[in-house]
């Protein structure tokens, strides 16, 4: 698989994100089952949202561990929409629209809740374009972190996002997307905080950028410019005639 600093080939890349896990909070509502023997306790998966091209392809990845700390075998199928997968988590987007593929942690069959969704949106070479968020980790050790469990103790992070731009989409100068801290607003977008700008050279099939987010980044007195709080991320992408793709879906974090 070739890497450079910006881009990754889309064919075998490997992201990974949370899911449900067998017991704690994510638990449902109802009998307390012991959490022994097939019951998966930790459950990976690139989960967050990935954008391709018809004739994009994409390996997804699982890590399905058992209470007994055994790894299980990943059961890939079509959730819905135009896809195919093959035993490997090889996807094949077959058709424009919106699909999902999921995962089953094989053998873990008295626990039909543990399974993993993934989200893909299949667009138009030509004419579409948008930026999604696929995955956080930490810098300093490479480990996943759950957006849902928040980067408390994190200095930095590395954000990969899957963008596509449409061999025919007209930017606001050379194609680069635009990352944004914004403070926490309930009603709407908040304050701008910080951003960066992130070139996005690639056109008319789907790509992936990776950079990283110092969260621990001290103003000239030595405070913390961003205090432990909740604060929303956004990937946005300006375009041409005005529009920013991507200002409507923020990511909310803490830390």
């Amino acid at each position: 698989m070739r890497k450079s600093t910006i881009r990754w080939n889309v064919l075998g890349i490997l992201l990974s994100a949370g899911v449900l896990t067998g017991c704690g909070d994510d638990a449902p509502v109802g009998p307390v089952i012991p959490c022994t023997g097939d019951c998966v306790t930790e459950f990976r998966i690139n989960l967050e949202n990935l954008i391709l091209t018809i004739n994009d392809t994409v390996r997804l990845s699982a890590r399905p561990v058992t209470a007994d700390g055994r790894q299980l075998g990943t059961n890939w199928s079509v959730w819905f929409g135009p896809l195919r997968v093959d035993s490997s988590g090889l996807v094949t987007p077959l058709a424009a629209g919106r699909g999902g593929i999921l995962a089953r942690g094989g053998g873990a069959t008295d626990y039909p809740n543990f399974v993993a969704q993934s989200e893909i949106l299949v667009v138009d070479p030509d004419t579409s374009a948008q930026p999604f968020i696929a995955t956080f980790q930490n810098a300093a050790t490479g480990d996943t972190l759950l957006r849902r469990n928040g980067f408390k103790g994190v200095d930095s992070i590395d954000i990969t996002v899957s963008y596509v731009i449409g061999l025919q989409t007209e930017t606001l100068g050379p194609p680069a997307l635009t990352f944004e801290i914004r403070a926490k607003a309930p009603d709407g977008i908040g304050p701008l905080l910080s951003s960066k700008t992130i070139p996005a050279p690639v056109r008319g099939k789907a790509a992936f950028v990776t950079f990283r987010v110092n969260l621990t980044e001290r103003n000239p007195d030595q405070s913390r410019r961003f205090p432990p709080d909740f604060y929303d991320f956004f990937v946005v992408l300006p375009l041409a005639d005005g529009r920013l793709l991507g200002q409507l879906t923020g990511y909310p974090v803490s830390f």
